[in-house]
């Protein structure tokens, strides 16, 4: 799906294969969604996932907006704005995790680390990276 101006909202959606949003202008919100894969974009809004699932992989990018997570889980995440901070919860073991962060100006909560059979890859210019690991949930 796709729109150059406005917000595009998710609830409760099971994908067989692949969940693909793009925006030019306006949010992404994905609620209790779960599909193998998920590719969502938005050049000027903030992407919200809480209670997602991408049984393969899922990749989040916004070049203006922030991206709050609760209850994500992937083995293979990329989440990447240039202007805003990225943020919340993902559910599993931080250890499970190989995690690539790359940052210019704001504080970071994860250190880069090789092993794992999972991949976290987080980026952002300007912007804090908050993420914390829920073994919980995983």
């Amino acid at each position: 799906t796709k729109t150059r101006n406005g917000k595009l909202i998710l609830r409760a959606i099971q994908a067989d294969q692949q969940i693909e949003l793009s925006t030019s202008n306006g949010a992404i919100h994905l609620e209790d969604c779960i599909s193998e894969v998920m590719n969502l974009e938005s050049k000027n809004g903030f992407i919200a996932l809480h209670a997602v699932q991408a049984t393969q992989a899922i990749q989040a990018e916004t070049t203006n907006g922030a991206i709050s997570l609760e209850g994500l889980q992937s083995p293979d995440i990329q989440l990447k704005t240039v202007n805003g901070e990225v943020a919340g919860t993902i559910y599993g073991n931080q250890e499970d995790y190989q995690i690539i962060t790359e940052q210019r100006l704001g504080k970071k909560n994860l250190e880069n680390k090789s092993t794992g059979t999972k991949k976290l890859q987080v980026t952002t210019d300007l912007g804090r990276i908050q993420i914390t690991f829920d073994t919980n949930n995983a």
